[in-house]
């Protein structure tokens, strides 16, 4: 069973689930339970111990109505430097539950920004600057596959031990090759582009992720994160934030059809 403080982080509703997972892995892999490290809409993420091979490793519990076909299908598909592999997909048809098995990294892109002895560093900005542009090639790497991620944020990108970025939680995960419906968008609603913020409509999914990748690089170099520093941040951008930045790139694509571009 794990602790208190190992389920301290879980989300109350799938507490259950995860606890069965836990002691499933135990009885069947001798795996145990080091800590929580984090929880989602999607599904709880723990950092366990294979006794047998001595390693660490990161596990994401989701329950079988949150696995999506992409995420299960192609996520293990991916090979690239700036993406956080999937080791193994256990699925647990028992209790109707699911893990992902990943390498353990050091920290997120957002704990590292936060982190008062980083922000002391001289190299601190050539860092930084070093992370978004891995974090970019291994965009570029999903889009070169006609993959889209379509959550890109801080807390989507990790920090490995070698300091190496890499993408990571791919829920949203989709095919880039027929419009997505925004409903599928699964950025934060400050990331998303204006044409991604009604739900009733489509988008088309590399332009989601390039602008949710902009909007993260403006955060972070300006040090001034929306969520955290614009009060009523969702009446603001709804009724005023939105709306413009909606007609200046209406007026923009007017202006390049005139000069065919």
């Amino acid at each position: 069973m794990a602790t208190d403080d190992e389920n301290k982080d879980l989300t109350p509703d799938r507490l259950e689930v995860v606890e069965s997972v836990i002691n499933l892995l135990k009885l069947q892999r001798k795996y145990d339970v080091m800590e929580g490290l984090g929880s989602g809409t999607y599904g709880d993420v723990l950092k366990m111990f294979d006794p047998e091979s001595e390693t660490t490793f990161a596990a994401k519990i989701v329950t079988h109505k949150m696995i999506t076909e992409a995420e299960s299908l192609l996520w293990p598909t991916l090979d690239h430097p700036n993406i956080v592999p999937l080791t193994e997909f256990i699925d647990l048809s028992l209790i109707k539950a699911a893990v992902y098995i990943m390498p353990i990294q050091a920290t997120s892109l957002r704990a590292k920004l936060i982190e008062r002895e980083f922000r002391l560093q001289v190299d601190a900005l050539d860092q930084v600057k070093k992370w978004l542009l891995q974090t970019l090639c291994g965009l570029e790497y999903l889009h070169s596959r006609d993959l889209v991620h379509l959550d890109v944020k801080e807390d989507n990108v990790l920090i490995s031990q070698s300091s190496t970025a890499k993408l990571c939680d791919f829920t949203c995960l989709n095919k880039a090759t027929k419009p997505i419906r925004s409903a599928k968008v699964g950025s934060p609603f400050m990331y998303k582009p204006p044409e991604a913020f009604y739900l009733e409509g489509t988008v088309e999914g590399k332009p989601c992720d390039l602008w949710a990748f902009g909007i993260m690089t403006i955060e972070i170099l300006a040090d001034f994160f929306l969520a955290n520093n614009l009060p009523q941040i969702e009446h603001n951008w709804l009724m005023d934030v939105h709306p413009t930045l909606h007609e200046i790139l209406q007026l923009l694509g007017k202006d390049m059809d005139i000069v065919g571009i």
